[in-house]
């Protein structure tokens, strides 16, 4: 289960690497993942909390339901595999109409993007662009500056929800449940009975909004519901003119 499982989440996190890649003209490997950056701003309203009375998989299949709904969320991931060390922290629009990411590697540097009114923006650093095969000089010049191009994600804040909790259908099935506590919100915690190594944690209210997840090598937050403030495309000054 774990190696299936890394390999997706690298997978993942690799998808909107190359994405923005692509949309600034670079074919090239990706550079990234997610960070566990621990966020307090949840929106969505809570209602009278709950119990762990319910099943794992009841709780699990309650939080994709709200998932799917939502409108804006931030999502942090950060993996371990072997050296390599990767972070994503992306927030915006659950459509992907307006979003901004940020992505880093311990071997490939870091990348940051943004979608903001059909255009696509990317800024790497040093190693992120030479990593991808552009040459020294010309990684040297792109340093704070967004590459653009019209295009739109295929990977969304959505997608990213639907993947990560799908991790767990397997854990939910065989799980118990506990009360906790988790950004500041009263929580579930449902644990693997088979592999502790994975659990998630959900909002004890009637919505169960997924809060933190954990599985070998990976840790995955969900915050900001529904509270994303749009982004706004770059000043003239920070795109790169080549």
């Amino acid at each position: 289960m774990l190696g299936c499982t890394s390999r997706r989440i690298a997978l993942t996190v690799m998808a909107i690497c190359s994405l923005t890649l692509a949309a600034c003209g670079d074919e090239a490997p990706p550079a990234a993942a997610p960070s566990v950056v621990p966020s307090t701003s949840a929106s969505v309203p809570t209602s009278t909390a709950g119990t762990a009375e319910e099943s794992g998989a009841a709780l699990l299949a309650t939080a994709k339901r709200t998932s799917s709904t939502v409108k804006s969320v931030r999502i942090t991931m950060d993996l371990q595999q072997g050296a390599e060390h990767n972070t994503m922290d992306i927030s915006g629009q659950a459509d992907g109409s307006n979003q901004k990411g940020r992505m880093t590697s311990t071997s490939e540097g870091t990348l940051t993007n943004m979608v903001v009114a059909g255009k696509m923006y990317g800024m790497g650093d040093v190693r992120f662009w030479t990593s991808s095969g552009v040459p020294s000089a010309e990684a040297h010049r792109r340093v704070g500056k967004y590459l653009v191009k019209v295009a739109t994600p295929t990977k969304t804040a959505r997608t990213y929800l639907a993947e990560s909790l799908g991790e767990f259908d397997d854990a939910a099935g065989q799980s118990t449940t506990h009360p906790a506590t988790y950004q500041g919100e009263a929580a579930i915690k449902v644990t693997s009975t088979s592999d502790p190594g994975y659990w998630f944690a959900v909002t004890a209210d009637p919505s169960h909004r997924p809060l933190e997840a954990h599985l070998p090598g990976a840790d995955m937050t969900f915050s900001s519901w529904n509270a994303v403030t749009p982004f706004t495309a770059p000043p003239a000054s920070q795109i790169y003119g080549g």
